[in-house]
């Protein structure tokens, strides 16, 4: 069926037995039309995926952008302050992850009011996920702070990296509500099809970083020299500034969404059907961010130099997962807006559409990895135990991106139908059941060392996204409420 053929899916599932939901009955109150925008629900679906993806795509870049530059001018600094950074990023996501389903759940509910042309409705989800967002990462502000000793010492954090990691993680979580407010916007605003205001604002955030960095770290012009934690300091101050550009304008009545107080006003009904949506989604990335903790604390006991190995193997990895995560946003926004629209075979093909691109863009960056691994990992002037590890870790993980990009792209279609709890189950399942065990067990095998925790990623990595893919060709998610 070709991408322009929308009227004869109209009622399609693409599952034996299933129905597609009703429209609005007659007499119903007509939703108030939202603004004219380029409509995601008819034309082509590549077309629609790479207008979404390639804004999105250069957001991530930007993110990444942020990392690698804070780990450069970290870099300096020494391997201590490398596992630094790299040992308390881990408690961070840990703790937002509890935060990040209300954004999933934000994109899912304004998507689908979006595809059923409901702008009062999509301004009202947005306004609540806002407030949502803003009393738990608040909370997680409060707890992170005071936790964060007690977290490092269950990290396992060497004693040379004990104070610098401390300092880091405190000033990330003091800036901890403007991170999240900036997500949350940013994923109301991708639900509604709007992907180059989030590029816009990551840029505003980035270039302030990269300007804001070396003159902390290092106390250039007369500022104090605050070593690790002036980076930490440098991308809070960065995202205070862009999370505040961004509720101003969502507020200004310039985009597609418009806030207004009343927006704001709680609303039990619309909290609850976020939360429903969202938990799931916080769980599902609880139990990802609380396993890269484990990890972390495995890794960390084969020394400094396998730890900093692995802290920038990470980041050189989110180049990969860069405009895989792209893709995988513009396939939530499409199955919802088209799933609001009543054409749920349409929403199937586009995350079917946007899966293979992932795919691909995967296969291909892993094999770069793979070929150029010892190249990159001198780049951060690692010792040569260092760069040894990371070579390892990047040839074999670059086996297992194909599979993460097939998992990631069809567990954000998931999260667009408001259909989490699959994805949860299936998370915790090839997270904890097989590769937490298994990398625990390798790692004490002798000739294998930190490679079998390599070797468990990557076999973790081609369970989840054969059994994400095994659920997402049933059709359940097609009925999912947001």
């Amino acid at each position: 069926m070709s991408d322009s053929a929308d009227n004869t899916e109209m009622g399609a599932t693409g599952v034996p037995g299933a129905t597609a939901a009703a429209p609005p009955p007659t007499g119903a109150p007509i939703p108030t039309p939202l603004p004219s925008r380029r409509d995601l629900t008819s034309g082509s679906i590549a077309g629609a995926i790479w207008t979404l993806a390639v804004p999105t795509m250069m957001s991530n870049a930007v993110a990444v952008v942020i990392n690698l530059t804070d780990q450069k001018f970290v870099s300096i600094l020494g391997e201590a302050a490398i596992a630094a950074v790299g040992v308390s990023r881990p408690i961070v996501f840990l703790l937002s992850a509890l935060f990040m389903g209300v954004g999933s759940a934000a994109t899912a509910m304004v998507a689908r009011a979006v595809g059923a042309n409901d702008t009062e409705r999509a301004d009202h989800v947005a306004g609540q996920a806002l407030v949502l967002s803003v009393l738990v990462s608040a909370a997680l502000a409060v707890a992170g702070y005071l936790a964060a000793p007690l977290l490092l010492t269950a990290m396992a954090a060497p004693a040379s990296v004990y104070p610098l990691a401390l300092g880091y993680l405190r000033v990330n979580f003091l800036g901890i509500v403007s991170m999240f407010t900036l997500f949350v916007a940013n994923g109301i605003l991708r639900g509604a099809g709007d992907a180059m205001t989030p590029l816009k604002l990551s840029s505003l955030a980035a270039g302030l970083n990269i300007l804001f960095d070396p003159v902390l770290i290092f106390g250039l012009g007369g500022m104090p020299r605050l070593g690790v934690s002036g980076a930490a300091t440098a991308s809070v101050t960065a995202q205070v500034i862009a999370s505040a550009t961004g509720l101003y304008v969502l507020a200004s009545g310039r985009l597609r969404l418009k806030l207004r107080l009343r927006d704001f006003a709680f609303d039990a009904a619309v909290l609850r059907r976020i939360v429903a949506i969202g938990l799931p989604a916080s769980l599902q990335m609880s139990l990802r961010a609380f396993m890269a903790v484990v990890l972390t604390r495995f890794v960390a006991g084969f020394g400094k130099s396998v730890m900093a190995a692995y802290t920038v193997a990470m980041s050189l990895e989110q180049i990969a997962f860069m405009p895989t995560f792209g893709i995988a946003e513009a396939s939530a926004t499409l199955v919802g807006q088209n799933l609001g629209a009543h054409k749920p075979d349409r929403a199937r093909r586009s995350a079917y559409t946007a899966m293979g691109y992932a795919m691909t863009v995967m296969g291909v960056l892993g094999l770069f990895f793979a070929l150029a691994a010892p190249l990159l990992m001198r780049l951060f002037s690692l010792s040569q135990e260092g760069v040894a590890a990371g070579r390892t870790l990047l040839r074999i993980n670059a086996i297992s991106l194909v599979f993460s990009g097939m998992g990631i792209s069809l567990n954000r279609a998931l999260t667009g139908a408001g259909d989490t709890l699959p994805g949860m189950v299936i998370t915790t399942f090839a997270l904890w059941g097989v590769q937490v065990p298994l990398a625990w067990y390798m790692k004490g095998v002798p000739w294998l060392g930190a490679t079998g925790i390599w070797i468990a990623m990557t076999f973790a990595s081609f369970l989840q996204g054969s059994l994400t893919m095994a659920y997402f060709s049933t059709g359940r998610w097609q009925r999912a409420k947001a």
